[in-house]
């Protein structure tokens, strides 16, 4: 490719002073003519990175699949979160199917796409829990009737 600027690199893993295991990753280091990195966390941001979009995709994974319940769990506005879940059909991470004729009704499920940023939210989630801070007093995870989908 013309303008890309390929450069080798290696993993480079160490532990740091609470003990942990940091590890830098990259198979290569890839730069537009214009010295922006290429990679495929941008690419993944461009799809999902934003927050009511990987709320969403929370929602589903938890098997709250219609609009409304997708909508109380998150507390996206309506037009944001329609706009998310047209993205997300149209990047393939979510797919739209029809439960009901009068009136037409639809709920999400995830794709192998979706499915497949579940381990990643789980692990964002720990990274929360760890790194994050509090919630606002008043706020909780339970709701009447059972637990609430972590944020």
């Amino acid at each position: 490719m013309v303008g890309l600027k390929i450069k080798p690199t290696t993993l480079v893993v160490w532990i740091d002073e609470e003990k942990e295991v940091v590890v830098v990753m990259a198979d290569f280091d890839t730069f537009a003519a214009d010295g922006t990195r290429i990679c495929s966390i941008a690419d993944a941001l461009d799809l999902v990175g934003d927050r009511w979009s990987l709320l969403v995709v929370r929602e589903i994974g938890f098997d709250v699949r219609r609009f409304d319940q997708i909508r109380t769990r998150t507390g996206a506005p309506r037009q944001m979160l329609a706009a998310r879940l047209r993205k997300l059909e149209e990047v393939g991470v979510v797919q739209r199917r029809k439960y009901q004729d009068r009136p037409e009704r639809y709920e999400y499920v995830l794709t192998g796409a979706g499915r497949a940023l579940l381990p990643v939210l789980a692990e964002l989630r720990q990274w929360g829990q760890r790194h994050a801070p509090s919630r606002p007093a008043g706020r909780t995870n339970s709701v009447e009737g059972g637990d609430a989908p972590a944020s």
